[in-house]
């Protein structure tokens, strides 16, 4: 959904419904059994059944020393994706690696990684210069404001730290930016 309501004001929203299936996600994931794949054909990796996404621009005063200020948010929540449980030997001698090897009775990718929200936001001021030939930016850009811990990459190992944090995204970051349109 797009919609520009005059100059001051303007969003795009969107809703993403998706299913993603395959026998193997990537370089690093290999078949529990090489001789027959189809026991591993399952949900993706990269499955992310739902993501909501809005953003918008948002004209801030018309008149003043505020005026030409803008404010752009954008705010992604996604649900989570799925995670194959894995064994921290190569149980079945496949001679896999990195290893494969589930617990007796996990399929693939039957676990779960938590959802994903981020926000990001740029306060920005539009001066004209050279007679309205050119434009000289300035503002501030926030990234990931809510400082919500977004796991990329977790313990996929069937142990105590099942599930632990290995990696995650960019935690809060605010920078500030200028730029000249000539």
């Amino acid at each position: 959904m797009n919609r520009r309501f005059s100059k001051e004001f303007a969003y795009l929203a969107s809703y993403n419904y998706s299913a993603t299936h395959d026998d193997a996600s990537d370089y690093d994931e290999h078949s529990l059994d090489p001789r027959n794949t189809r026991l591993d054909w399952s949900l993706s990796r990269q499955h992310q059944p739902h993501r909501v996404s809005f953003s918008g621009v948002f004209d801030l005063f018309e008149s003043g020393w505020f005026k030409s200020t803008s404010l752009a948010p954008a705010f992604t929540w996604g649900s989570g994706r799925p995670l194959n449980t894995l064994l921290t030997t190569d149980a079945y001698r496949t001679g896999a690696y990195p290893i494969s090897a589930r617990p007796p009775g996990f399929p693939r990718n039957a676990a779960w990684m938590p959802r994903s929200v981020s926000l990001d936001a740029r306060l920005m001021k539009t001066i004209k210069v050279k007679h309205e030939r050119a434009r000289l930016q300035f503002g501030i850009e926030a990234f990931n404001v809510f400082n919500h811990t977004n796991r990329l990459r977790v313990s996929a190992y069937y142990t105590t730290s099942f599930g632990g944090l290995i990696e995650a995204q960019n935690p809060r970051q605010v920078q500030l930016m200028a730029q000249l349109e000539y």
